[in-house]
């Protein structure tokens, strides 16, 4: 078999940057060719909760009504279990790990290499069946001093499923 080329009726896009103000007016607008859109929090002050969530998403379809995000809430130091469950009923679907130092607002994210401590967070984030999404990595992940903890969280999370 074949083929000439492949026609994709309807794309996603799991890493949509809505950002704020102007910004969010114009990229809403633009992103109507695909299905759904995860709406990535890592704003100025990042969207940690069910409740700023729900307001964001409130935000993106008050600007555009044709678009369904899929809402995420950022994995920061003051995520605890109780927030993913809270974020979960309001109909969150991801929590998203955008490491420290690695991106636009994300030193708002976690430390890598202070993982282990966030585990109770990952394993809420399985039991309300969310998705967890990890953003860039920084550099030199597969090195010291990352590679332990990024090989625990590995271990822990693939024996947890």
């Amino acid at each position: 078999m074949s083929f000439d080329c492949v026609a994709i009726k309807l794309m996603d896009d799991m890493h949509g940057h809505f950002r704020e103000g102007i910004q969010l007016e114009i990229v809403s607008k633009f992103l109507n060719d695909f299905g759904r859109v995860m709406a990535v929090g890592n704003l100025k002050e990042p969207i940690e909760t069910g409740a700023q969530a729900l307001k964001y998403r409130s935000e993106i379809i008050n600007l555009n009504p044709l678009l369904n995000p899929i809402m995420s809430v950022m994995f920061t130091e003051s995520t605890t279990p109780r927030i993913v469950k809270e974020a979960a009923l309001a109909g969150v679907k991801v929590l998203k790990l955008i490491p420290q130092g690695v991106s636009t607002n994300s030193e708002h994210g976690i430390n890598l290499l202070e993982i282990e401590k966030h585990y109770s967070i990952l394993e809420e984030t399985r039991d309300n069946k969310m998705i967890f999404s990890v953003a860039e990595l920084p550099a030199g992940i597969w090195t010291l001093p990352y590679a332990p903890s990024l090989l625990f969280l590995l271990f822990k999370v693939n024996n947890a499923l």
